[in-house]
């Protein structure tokens, strides 16, 4: 074997194992989230009754599909600020994503009514259609 045909040797293989490194690595907007979802952490940590840490721990939590952990933080921002729009369409989103189409359409209707631009009328979309509910779908 020729020395050229040894260093393409070398070099791909180098190639190869860097390959698997790199594709496992986290992107920088991952590792961006994750430092954010920390410092969410680290702030909420003795403050349990301010809804607004609480709130922002909720949305880090969501982005993360950590579903029990976030709607249990929701519900306490609910406790804390009833009639909160944030947390109750979030509780709503919640439920749809978990199944509870009855208890999606109850939060969302909650969100819906006091959302001025129609934030939430997109998931109340969804539950008729996962309803079946087609005529409430196309209103």
């Amino acid at each position: 074997m020729s020395a050229r045909v040894r260093i393409a040797a070398i070099a791909l293989l180098a190639v190869t194992m860097a390959a698997p490194a790199r594709a496992q690595a986290p992107d920088a907007d991952w590792r961006l989230r994750l430092l954010e979802y920390r410092a969410a952490v680290r702030d909420t940590v003795g403050h349990s009754d301010d809804a607004v840490r609480l709130a922002a721990l909720g949305e880090h939590l969501m982005q993360f599909a950590r579903t029990e952990e976030a709607e249990s933080i929701w519900r306490r921002v609910e406790a804390l600020r009833p009639g909160d729009i944030t947390a109750s369409g979030n509780l709503g989103r919640l439920a749809l994503v978990t199944g509870r189409l009855e208890e999606a359409d109850r939060w969302l209707s909650v969100a819906a009514a006091g959302a001025p631009d129609g934030a939430y009328a997109r998931d109340r979309f969804l539950v008729a259609l996962r309803r079946g509910d087609y005529r409430a779908a196309a209103t």
